[in-house]
């Protein structure tokens, strides 16, 4: 099968998602496009969220919470053959229970094949809800908790929505 280097390069985009938002969460160091992620918490008592700024971002740029959407998240790792077999590991334990949970739709971990310290982790959700979920999974905070000192500052998220009207 001929894939497009365009689709190819859509796909790997579409699996980096979910943990690059985790990372940049994480370590708070994602850029948000969102001026909510900047603001201070409520003062009038009300529970603050568990996870801000990047997805605070994710949600100001999701225009209908209940349709499906996809991220791709983007990072690299740090040098060392050591850092590789751990992110592996890391990455294949989050895949597997990411891929169980009922709203996800598509979670992969892609590496460039020129430069293999660059990844992309491509998620599909169903909703914004499911993602929300998938923040308080222990398989996602396992994986926050370790990754970020495998990882190079900024990981980038985008936020990708789907073209027709009927998705």
């Amino acid at each position: 099968m001929n894939i497009s280097a365009a689709r190819r390069a859509a796909l790997v985009c579409v699996c980096a998602g979910s943990a690059v938002l985790a990372l940049a969460v994480l370590s708070g160091q994602a850029g948000s496009t969102s001026t909510r992620a900047s603001q201070p918490a409520p003062s009038s008592g009300a529970a603050t969220p568990k996870t801000a700024g990047p997805l605070d971002s994710v949600r100001a740029q999701v225009r209908n919470p209940d349709r499906p959407f996809t991220l791709l998240v983007t990072l690299t790792l740090k040098p060392g053959a050591e850092v590789d077999s751990k992110f592996i590991e890391l990455a294949t334990a989050v895949a597997k229970g990411t891929r169980a949970e009922p709203g996800n739709i598509a979670y992969a971990f892609n590496r460039d094949a020129k430069d293999p310290r660059h990844i992309v982790l491509y998620e599909e959700w169903r909703s914004l809800h499911d993602l929300e979920l998938h923040f308080e999974t222990e398989h996602l905070k396992k994986f926050l908790a370790a990754s970020g000192e495998l990882t190079e500052p900024s990981p980038s998220v985008a936020v990708y929505l789907p073209v027709s009207n009927s998705q």
